[in-house]
């Protein structure tokens, strides 16, 4: 599986499902320095010893300028996960699933505090060639 077309379909399916524009308000793996947004990322594989599907876990990390959004961003999340057998363009959702607890906590970005929001989620999830080519 090509993980970085995993991490941005993963990055679509947030953006879309949050009303956000990639690149602007949503990144694939950070938030640009001195921006405020969300970064959805792909930390980590959980069982590297198969092919498919991937289990991962995959972090949503949110950066604002007020904490009143990390509190509403923190509580939109459960209206999209979990959520199953979602198609995306290159991967299919097996399953998109909690992993813990969210922690919203103050740090400072270029000189100035901000809310920074971290949501832990284990993904299962396979190649999209490898799903069609099943059916």
């Amino acid at each position: 599986m090509d993980l970085t077309e995993a991490e941005r379909d993963l990055t679509d399916f947030f953006a879309d499902k949050l009303s956000l524009n990639v690149d602007q308000n949503i990144f694939r793996g950070q938030i640009p320095a001195g921006q405020n947004g969300i970064a959805v990322r792909i930390d980590s594989i959980l069982d590297a010893d198969r092919m498919e599907p991937v289990s991962c876990n995959v972090q949503l990390l949110a950066k604002y300028p007020d904490r009143d959004d990390g509190l509403n961003f923190v509580g939109i999340i459960p209206q999209i996960v979990p959520c199953w057998d979602v198609q995306l363009d290159h991967i299919r959702i097996k399953s998109l699933f909690f992993r813990g607890g969210s922690a919203v906590y103050e740090d400072t970005d270029a000189g100035i505090v901000k809310t920074f929001v971290s949501v832990n989620l284990v993904a299962l999830l396979t190649d999209s060639a490898q799903v069609q080519s099943q059916s």
